[in-house]
């Protein structure tokens, strides 16, 4: 089960709680959902992480997590 954090972002994806996982330190992990293979990717432990990667790098956080282009988001 998934439980999206936001709407489709400017890639076409959107970032989602992994709600059928264990949470751990009472959160769930978030997983990048890709509508262009309806694949998850790219995997945080919690809210926090991807927030503090939000803040720190004042971007996209799947950009700078797909820092190679697997995603081939431009």
């Amino acid at each position: 089960s998934l439980l999206c954090l936001m709407t489709e972002d400017s890639n076409g994806g959107s970032w989602c709680w992994l709600t059928s996982e264990k949470k751990k330190d009472n959160e769930w992990s978030l997983a990048y959902y890709s509508t262009l293979d309806k694949k998850l990717h790219y995997k945080v432990k919690n809210f926090t992480e991807w927030l503090k990667i939000l803040v720190e790098n004042k971007g996209e956080v799947i950009r700078y997590l797909d820092s190679e282009e697997k995603l081939g988001l431009g």
